[in-house]
């Protein structure tokens, strides 16, 4: 069976899916995340806070483990992102 299914996705955490591979390079490249933050919004943080937001790096195993716990352990998001944050000290 070949389902269609993309990374980072829950269901990778909970099941051995194999990923097939692509030679020609079809489905693109890595993506990669950037911290955001408005101009008009930054004093609501400390340097010290926005250096730690910005040091956070996220790999699709930690993604997909995260996004389980929220959409199919029916955890709230803010309580599984701050164990999570807490995890990281």
């Amino acid at each position: 069976v070949v389902v269609p299914l993309w990374r980072p996705q829950f269901l990778n955490y909970k099941y051995n899916i194999r990923e097939l591979e692509d030679p020609k390079g079809l489905l693109g490249v890595v993506d990669k995340a950037v911290l955001l933050l408005r101009a008009d919004r930054k004093e609501k943080f400390t340097e010290a806070q926005i250096e730690k937001l910005d040091g956070l790096k996220f790999s699709n195993s930690i993604i997909e483990a995260l996004d389980w716990k929220v959409s199919k352990a029916g955890k709230p998001i803010d309580q599984v992102t701050k164990d999570w944050l807490s995890a990281q000290n």
